[in-house]
């Protein structure tokens, strides 16, 4: 009878670790997938290519839930906002509001493809949120900013370098037992060497052990990622060594506020640069 009772134990656990690691490797999965469809609909896109400064944002959603950020609109550019979920997502809305939360446009078909087009009658800041309607999961929901001209600097192939390279940080950190948690998670940029591009505004819902890294297209040679205190401009961790890949790792508060940046320190021409952040279990 003990015999029986511990092998129905084990079972049972040996079940749980399975769900609970697929769960965990589904993250990774869907984020690969959500990055390679984004790639995709930006080649299928001729006219239009990835806005130099941050162009990709990834958020990490709960069924019903949203989240939003403020971009920087330049009069005379024609933009084209895109947004992209993965499968477990039925239904993904698109909004772009004014800095006082004024409707201007939207798509809430039911879909999880979501676009926008817009043209800017002046420049300022506009605030784009992004709904996860539907979904039978916990899911990732990419945005990005497109502008309409011709593809200098093969923005395009340089992101695909780049999500590469973050897709196979984020698997290895899946199978350390990171995993992604609610808000935003993952920043991209088309930056020059050696600017950076900033993450204003980002908290955590849990306090515990954080990663944050960065992968650079090919053409880079050295990323840097640093996270600061938003309000004292402390350094928290950074990784600044010489490498194309960076990751550093430190304990964040749910009762402050950080500041992520990540460089293009050096790279042979403009170089594209995604970071993400992930939790510790």
């Amino acid at each position: 009878m003990k015999n029986y009772k511990f092998n129905c134990l084990f079972c049972f656990l040996l079940f749980f670790t399975f769900i609970y690691c697929s769960s965990i490797q589904a993250q990774y999965s869907y984020l690969v997938d959500a990055l390679a469809k984004i790639k995709d609909r930006a080649l299928e896109l001729n006219n239009y290519t990835f806005t130099s400064g941050g162009s990709i944002y990834g958020a990490y959603l709960q069924n019903g839930s949203s989240i939003s950020l403020t971009y920087p609109f330049e009069y005379g550019n024609d933009y084209k906002i895109i947004g992209y979920a993965d499968e477990d997502v039925q239904d993904l809305d698109l909004y772009l509001l004014t800095i006082d939360g004024d409707e201007i446009t939207k798509d809430v078909t039911t879909d999880n493809t979501p676009e926008l087009d817009y043209t800017p009658p002046y420049s300022g800041s506009r605030t784009i949120k992004i709904l996860n309607y539907q979904s039978s999961a916990p899911s990732f929901c990419l945005i990005a900013i497109l502008v309409r001209e011709y593809d200098y600097g093969n923005k395009k192939e340089l992101f695909r370098q780049a999500a590469y390279g973050i897709s196979l940080m984020s698997g290895v950190l899946n199978e350390a037992d990171l995993i992604f948690t609610s808000g935003f998670c993952l920043f991209g940029s088309y930056l020059s060497s050696s600017s950076s591009d900033f993450f204003d505004n980002f908290s955590v819902e849990t306090s515990g052990d954080y990663t944050y890294f960065a992968s650079c297209s090919d053409n880079g040679e050295d990323t840097d990622v640093i996270i600061h205190d938003k309000n004292s401009g402390e350094i928290i961790c950074k990784d600044q060594t010489t490498n194309k890949y960076a990751a550093t790792s430190c304990s964040l508060s749910s009762y402050k506020t950080y500041k992520l940046e990540y460089k293009n320190y050096r790279s042979d021409g403009g170089a594209f640069v995604i970071s993400a952040i992930m939790k510790s279990q």
